[in-house]
């Protein structure tokens, strides 16, 4: 009896494993496509009121919210700042970093344990690159990536799933190289909801410390050739 095509059964098994991510972000575009869904979500003052009424567990609710919006591929600043809006800058910054972290989690074992092979088989040749260095130096090269994003942070989390490092490197860095500009983000949001000017400049100057700081690192720590490229 003839052994079914090897390629044919891996190309079956990728579909499926294709669709089923498929199928996520098309259940969430239909959520964020209903018009009360979004007034919910994005009437500040409303939203607050609602969240505040759960109290701590309304706190957990925007953290699962903003994790499966940033694991969707809603970028990550968005979610930050709109913590700042809706908690200050400071509870706001808390709980858009740990949203963050659990959003770039959803990423990390969506590539690991359903995207592995189809993206392993079918990954361009600049992404080869990073696969590589994730596989040599997992931590080191992704904190490099958080701290000078060159790509979607998506993308980069997905690259990281599917590469050999492991969780623990990818947490740390992730840590690490998101913090800067989710306090940033947090303080815009912040000060946009509360018309503060005071706030928005001390956010300013936080990201100019934080622009400066990586040009300064730049200078006198060049990247090698190649380094510089996108995911």
């Amino acid at each position: 009896m003839a052994q079914p095509d090897k390629s044919r059964v891996k190309l079956k098994s990728d579909i499926i494993r294709l669709c089923t991510v498929l199928a996520f972000f098309a259940a969430l575009a239909w959520l964020l496509g209903n018009q009360a869904v979004r007034d919910k979500l994005f009437n500040i003052e409303q939203t607050r009121k609602w969240l505040q009424d759960f109290g701590f567990y309304g706190g957990m609710v925007f953290v699962g919210l903003s994790a499966l919006a940033t694991g969707f591929g809603i970028p990550r600043l968005w979610v930050s700042a709109f913590a700042g809006a809706l908690y200050g800058a400071f509870i706001g910054a808390i709980l858009g970093h740990v949203g963050s972290m659990l959003g770039a989690t959803i990423n990390f074992f969506t590539a690991r344990w359903l995207l592995r092979g189809p993206i392993k088989r079918r990954m361009p040749d600049r992404m080869k690159k990073w696969y590589e260095r994730f596989n040599q130096n997992g931590f080191r090269w992704l904190l490099y990536m958080r701290l000078f994003p060159l790509s979607n942070a998506t993308v980069t989390n997905l690259v990281g799933g599917v590469s050999g490092m492991k969780y623990r490197s990818f947490l740390g860095a992730t840590i690490l190289g998101y913090t800067p500009l989710t306090i940033v983000f947090a303080v815009f949001g912040s000060s946009a909801a509360k018309k503060s000017w005071w706030q928005f400049f001390i956010g300013a100057l936080i990201l100019v410390i934080v622009i400066v700081s990586q040009m300064l690192y730049r200078k006198y720590n060049p990247p090698p050739e190649g380094e510089e490229e996108s995911v």
